[in-house]
């Protein structure tokens, strides 16, 4: 769950983000509405606003049990933007933190363009391979999508 905001972004909130979805299933929908705050800081009451049927108490909890996964988890970049959201604050880091993984984007699309463009010269050897194969190419897709 390392990440020290310079590769692997894209992957790495993928990871992060179906391990919290899969402790509290609820997260799901508040970390993409953390997503798309974007430079709006999220304070304990404006998550009070994102998920009105938890309790206050829950919301409390649930941010510092976030920001102590995250503080674990992060290094570099992104440990500092997770810093600046201040302490037990986790869905403001993690909406600082995609801000980063967001920032270099640009370059992962034209990285994965290029991938796409390369892949039919690199062959499958036999008939043994065609499913790694496919499964490689509809998850690069995937990534782009």
């Amino acid at each position: 769950y390392k990440y020290s905001g310079s590769k692997n972004g894209m992957a790495w909130k993928r990871k992060v983000g179906n391990h919290l979805i899969s402790v509290a299933p609820v997260l799901r929908d508040i970390l993409e509405w953390a997503e798309l705050a974007e430079n709006e800081t999220i304070t304990r009451d404006f998550f009070c606003i994102a998920a009105p049927r938890l309790p206050r108490e829950q919301v409390v909890i649930v941010n510092a049990a976030i920001w102590g996964f995250l503080s674990g988890c992060l290094s570099g970049t992104a440990d500092t933007h997770c810093t600046k959201a201040g302490d037990c604050n986790g869905l403001d880091a993690w909406r600082r933190v995609m801000r980063v993984i967001d920032n270099g984007l640009p370059q992962k699309l034209e990285e994965l363009i290029d991938v796409v463009r390369d892949i039919h010269r690199k062959p499958i050897k036999d008939l043994g391979g065609v499913p790694a194969g496919v499964a490689k190419f509809e998850q690069t897709l995937k990534e782009y999508a």
